[in-house]
């Protein structure tokens, strides 16, 4: 496939780096799909999870952006395919086979244990550990970083201060 680029909009918006790794993601399905159809189930998973899976670069993605549930919603849709279900059939049965948490929820992991967040957050640089900081408890909406520790606090019923404390 080639080296992947990332894309940045003017206004540090990510939706077309994450649509661009939607339509790479689709890409990469549909040769599984195409090329090895015939093998079972079991191997087509292993080769999806192998091959199609990186969520490089997700981690300064705006996880309230409406984008990043597209790709989630078509990494369920490949894993229907993958496992010949309906697209009617319940997202709590994909999580089943594939063994994996959703991937909105690692979208939100990787986010979580960026290294460059938690090194701001833990940063001896008095400034940049108050702009950190700040941007989480004070500002998270004007901070991605914030935002995105906000919305995860939020979908996982838990404080910010849990989620930002230096051990997470």
């Amino acid at each position: 496939m080639g080296t992947c680029c990332h894309v940045i909009g003017r206004d540090c918006d990510y939706k077309r780096d994450i649509m661009n790794r939607r339509i790479r993601f689709i890409f990469q399905v549909n040769n599984i799909i195409c090329v090895l159809g015939k093998l079972d189930c079991v191997t087509k998973m292993r080769l999806l999870k192998a091959y199609c899976s990186s969520c490089y670069g997700s981690e300064l993605w705006d996880l309230a952006n409406d984008s990043t549930e597209t790709v989630d919603n078509t990494w369920r849709n490949a894993l229907r395919r993958i496992f010949n279900l309906p697209l009617t059939s319940h997202t709590n049965i994909l999580n089943i086979l594939n063994d994996n948490p959703p991937l909105y929820d690692v979208f939100c992991q990787r986010s979580l244990k960026f290294r460059s967040i938690r090194s701001c957050l833990c940063s001896r640089n008095a400034m940049t550990n108050f702009i950190a900081r700040h941007g989480v408890t004070y500002g998270p909406m004007r901070s991605l970083l914030g935002r995105n520790v906000q919305l995860c606090s939020e979908k996982y019923k838990c404080k910010v201060n849990d989620l930002i404390n230096p051990t997470f």
